[in-house]
């Protein structure tokens, strides 16, 4: 299901997708169940850009970061390794 804000609930967990300015475009990666690392060595690859796995202070779950605006470009790319 497609809540139209970046998040999509596939068997009731949701992958959220944002893109922040802070002060540069990021694009952050939430809710995935792949290993992190792999995730992002690829999506470095596919779209020429810096990024790291980093972890919430708060809640202590990792996340994505990539250098640059690529919701779109993330969306497409789970959707078509089977991830979402």
């Amino acid at each position: 299901m497609d809540f139209g804000d970046g998040q999509v609930d596939v068997l009731g967990r949701k992958i959220i997708i944002s893109v922040q300015k802070v002060p540069h475009l990021v694009t952050i990666i939430e809710g995935v169940t792949v290993p992190l690392a792999e995730l992002l060595k690829k999506l470095k690859k596919l779209l020429s850009c810096g990024g790291h796995v980093a972890k919430d202070k708060e809640t202590g779950s990792e996340f994505i970061q990539l250098q640059g605006g690529f919701s779109a470009e993330v969306a497409q790319f789970l959707i078509q390794e089977g991830i979402c």
